[in-house]
């Protein structure tokens, strides 16, 4: 096998301000990815061992030259049940610092990947296992996601973070306080898979934004009482988006109607009866990233007009 780069040697380490955690990667997380990532190949273990022993041997070779290792001199009790060459891996990875637990995930998921690729029964076991651990990095704030065979950084994704860190940071300078608040929040929602609250607190922050910007542009509003239309139509009517761009902005216009408070009021505004409603999650990235979007724009009008 070629020899793989490892994610601290692929990217260096930088911490913007965000929703998400880069550094640390909690005790919890790593018993959650031992779990998830032992069960992989746990039928396989049983059924060919010699090729099982082989796989782990490589990989624990492998940790041992990337981490800077002579031999494995860790153990822990609670991993006896593990094959020797998972259970040194398994006990390095719980007592190593930071940057290293990053590094072996790094390595693991590429191992597994190539592995699966090589043996296609194990492709939907591999598949499902890495969406596990997806999730459970968004359910600890951690700020990586697994793309095919590898980590990646959620802020090296181009939406987050040309807008959403954007929108943040905006809203923390302007002291848009209220609505940071109600973004963070939907973001915490959206990584505890709180769907709805998500995009109910993202049009909330949303139409904050637009109450905000009257009152400290000191436009005749009603904060009670005006919907996110209305919020909008004041905007335009005192050119916080400026009268001679009206005839190329009405697509934003538009955009900016129907969007996040549209959703909001489809999807989680309202009570919704007997039926349950289910909101997938691409529709709640989408929301999150067009309010994002939709704030970034609103807070730098607001700062070049004031």
């Amino acid at each position: 096998m070629a020899e793989f780069e490892v994610y601290s040697r692929r990217h260096g380490i930088v911490i913007p301000s965000d929703t998400y955690n880069y550094d640390k990667i909690p005790i919890d997380f790593r018993n959650q990815f031992i779990n998830i990532i032992t069960k992989v190949f746990s039928n396989f273990e049983y059924r060919t061992i010699t090729k099982s022993s082989a796989f782990w041997k490589e990989v624990a070779d492998e940790i041992k030259i990337e981490m800077g290792l002579l031999n494995y001199t860790r153990f822990n009790d609670g991993l006896s049940g593990l094959p020797h060459d998972v259970h040194c891996v398994m006990a390095y990875f719980l007592e190593c610092d930071d940057r290293q637990a990053i590094d072996i995930i790094d390595l693991l998921i590429h191992y597994h990947y190539a592995y699966a690729v090589k043996h296609q029964e194990y492709q939907k076991d591999c598949s499902v296992v890495f969406d596990k651990i997806n999730k459970k990095f968004k359910h600890n704030s951690l700020g990586y996601e697994i793309v095919t065979n590898q980590l990646v950084r959620i802020d090296n994704q181009f939406i987050h973070s040309e807008v959403v860190i954007r929108a943040i940071n905006l809203l923390v300078e302007e002291s848009f306080t209220s609505v940071s608040d109600e973004f963070l929040k939907a973001h915490e929602h959206y990584k505890d898979g709180d769907y709805k609250d998500a995009v109910v607190n993202a049009g909330k922050a949303f139409e904050s934004t637009m109450k905000t910007i009257c009152s400290k542009n000191g436009y005749n509003y009603d904060a009670q009482r005006d919907t996110a239309n209305t919020l909008i139509r004041h905007l335009f009517d005192n050119e916080l988006i400026p009268s001679y761009m009206q005839n190329h902005i009405q697509g934003l216009k538009q955009a900016l109607e129907n969007s996040a408070h549209v959703l909001r009021n489809k999807n989680g505004g309202h009570g919704q009866g007997d039926v349950i409603i289910e909101v997938d999650d691409s529709i709640v990235r989408y929301t999150l990233n067009l309010c994002a979007t939709n704030i970034v724009f609103l807070v730098e009008r607001y700062k070049e007009t004031k």
